[in-house]
């Protein structure tokens, strides 16, 4: 299920990408309502990616500690 939920984030990152670059070589004079859109953008995916890193972390110590934990009581047998 995580798998999937990153793929589809991915995806939209890089559908996300080539329209930009599709918009700005098709902008002409609007270039800079474009770069600020893109800034915009750009921000956000930052904001996600840290809250995905995050997530990841998270999983990362909680599956350590679970492991630990196993070990622990396996070794008290």
């Amino acid at each position: 299920m995580e798998k999937d939920r990153s793929a589809l984030f991915f995806g939209f990152l890089l559908g996300a990408a080539a329209g930009a670059i599709a918009g700005y070589m098709l902008a002409g004079g609007r270039k800079e309502d474009l770069a600020n859109h893109l800034k915009t953008a750009a921000a956000t995916i930052q904001d996600e990616l840290g809250k995905q890193f995050q997530q990841g972390e998270e999983l990362i110590d909680e599956l350590t500690r679970q492991a630990g934990d196993f070990f622990e009581e396996k070794n008290k047998v």
